[in-house]
């Protein structure tokens, strides 16, 4: 009898393993990516900022002008700098797989 109590405790010890492997897996941070361009221009070295609560990740555009972060779960937010132009913020929501988005920046009024 103590055998077929132990069987029964195998499918729910298997079970409890599987969930501690995936869930971090399903929980772990997706890319998000953009593209930041001045009059349909690719703008390489803007730098990008995404904040959450406590957590910020830094990043700079490459020579096509684009940006990739890895988010976590929740709301972002995701702002572009670069001399000489008006930032750009927006609100991402990370930890979801998101298409490139383009960020067009306009220059700094002179004065």
């Amino acid at each position: 009898m103590t055998r077929v109590e132990l069987r029964g405790l195998v499918p729910v010890w298997a079970l409890a393993c599987l969930i501690l492997v995936v869930a971090p897996l399903l929980a772990a941070a997706l890319p998000s990516q953009g593209r930041v361009v001045f009059k349909g221009a690719p703008v390489p070295g803007a730098t990008v900022i995404a904040t959450q609560a406590s957590s910020r990740l830094v990043t700079t555009t490459n020579e096509d002008g684009t940006w990739r972060l890895d988010l976590g779960a929740g709301a972002w937010s995701v702002r572009v700098e670069m001399r000489g132009f008006i930032p750009l913020e927006r609100q991402i929501e990370g930890g979801e797989a998101t298409s490139e988005a383009e960020w067009s920046l306009t220059m700094v009024p002179a004065d």
